[in-house]
This record gives structure tokens, sequence and C-alpha cells, in this order.
């Protein structure tokens, strides 16, 4: 009887710790939902927490922290818990998708209009300067043991450059656009201008003209079409797939959203290459 009692016990204990880490597993954000009277509003948990009949909303990031939301024809941003942080008093916000958002959060600020003139805020409403780029992009190569590869192509009045993993330009911004890592070492790019293709140095040094016919280079000039390799990219959380061509075009992590309970904290993709496609 007794070895019985433990034994139901035991199978209780799991079963309630197997709910908690379900529980903890799912995303528990606030995001747009719609009340019985379907007025649009903001929903976390499965319980309405803000009851105003939005007009948009956008999509909740847990970087920024925050949610964007018109209401009078005017744009406010609200966090987590549904408290008002920044007050609606923009009349336009210019990134509603979450691509576009996570670049707000990435440099922690974001474009919008007031009183007819285009503003950059932070996260708390502060104005702030214009960002620096117009465009930052990552390369492989951003995190701790990069090693001597390049870390951004930065984007600046219309022309490209090379950058190290702390931003710093090691090019001029000079370049139509930059591609790589190329060819078999990781630690070459392609900087195309005057209509003409260069390979860079992970240093930004221009080493020489890539020639037209390719050559064994696997390379692809602006009048030369040559086959590009695909690459099978898996999600480490829900098993999605995504194809890409050329290993330098790895997919954006946060493309879609990925909601699996195996991704702790996650609302997007994690990436694994699951190696060439054949």
């Amino acid at each position: 009887m007794i070895t019985r009692m433990k034994k139901l016990q035991r199978i209780i204990a799991c079963l309630v710790l197997a709910m908690s880490f379900a529980s903890l597993g799912f995303a528990q954000e606030i995001h747009k939902a719609t009340d019985k009277k379907g007025n649009l509003c903001l929903e976390k948990n499965g319980k309405i927490i803000v009851k105003e009949n939005f007009e948009k909303i956008s999509h909740y990031d847990s970087k920024a922290g925050l949610i964007p939301a018109k209401l009078n024809g005017k744009w406010g941003f609200y966090d987590n818990d549904g408290k008002l942080v920044i007050s609606h008093q923009y009349e336009g916000m210019m990134f509603q998708n979450p691509a576009a958002l996570q670049d707000w959060y990435k440099q922690e600020r974001m474009e919008v209009s007031l009183n007819g003139k285009k503003i950059f805020i932070d996260k708390t409403g502060k104005e702030v300067a214009a960002p620096e780029y117009e465009i930052v992009m990552e390369t492989p190569y951003t995190g701790e043991g990069a090693g001597m590869g390049a870390g951004y192509f930065l984007k600046k009045d219309g022309k490209w450059a090379l950058a190290d993993k702390n931003k710093k330009p090691v090019t001029e911004f000079k370049y139509d656009k930059i591609l790589g890592p190329i060819g078999v070492n990781p630690f070459v790019y392609k900087g195309m201008r005057d209509g003409q293709s260069f390979r860079l140095s992970a240093t930004g040094v221009e080493e020489a003209a890539i020639e037209s016919n390719g050559g064994n280079n696997n390379q692809t000039s602006n009048n030369d079409t040559k086959k590009v390799d695909k690459y099978k990219y898996v999600c480490g959380g829900c098993g999605a797939i995504e194809i890409m061509e050329g290993l330098s075009r790895r997919p954006s992590p946060n493309k879609t959203h990925c909601r699996s309970p195996k991704v702790k904290n996650s609302t997007s993709h994690s990436w694994d290459s699951a190696g060439k496609v054949k």
C-alpha cells in the first residue's frame, strides 16, 4: 500500500513538473486580439489586459519589451504587462513589420512622425539622433571566436563598406554591393563598383579584380551567370526548413516567429545548417 502511494505521489509530482515546464515553454507575450464586440485590443495569457479599441497593432518584440498600437489616429507603445510606456502622439510609424522593427531594437531607435516631422525615438520615447548607417548587415563572423573575418556590411549614402566586428569601417563607402564570404576562403569578400567585381580581404584591402569568366572561384560577374549552390537550414526549435542560395545567405533569425517550447524565451527561429542541397 505504501509503495503504491509513493508511486502515485511520484506520478503527480511528474505531472505538475511537466505542466510547469509546458507553461514556461510557451511565449507569454502581449499580442493583438479581438474581444466579443469585435474590438481590437491587447491580450496576454488568454486574458485581455488593454481594452482600448485600437485601429492597428504592430508586433511585440522581447528585446525591446514594447508593442506599438494605434489609437485615435496616433501611435503609442505598451510594455509586456500592458502598461502604456510611450503615449499616443505619433501620426506615423515607419516600420510595422517584424524584420524592420528588429533593426530598431538593434539600434535602439524607431523612426516615427510627429507634427509632420520625421524623428527618431528610443525605447522611452526620447528623441535621439538618426542612425549613422542606412543598413547594417551582419556577416557570419560577428560573434566571439570569429577569427579574422569581417563583421558587418554597412550602407551609407547609397554605398556599401566592409566593417570589422566593432562596426568600424575598414573600406571606404564606395561599393554598389558587397558579398561574401566567397570561395573556399571564409575571409575573402567581393565588392562591386564601377562595373567591376573586386576581391576584398577581411581587413578591407582591395586585392584584385575578379575575372569575368569566374575561373574556378565559383564567382558570378555582372555579365556572366553561373549556378549557385543551395543550402538547407533547419530551425532547432520547431523543425521549420529554409533553403538559401550560397553560404553567405543565412536565413534571418527573425524572418518568421517560432513559438516552439524547445527554444526558451524565443520569438524567432534558431537556424542550424543541414548542409548543401543536392
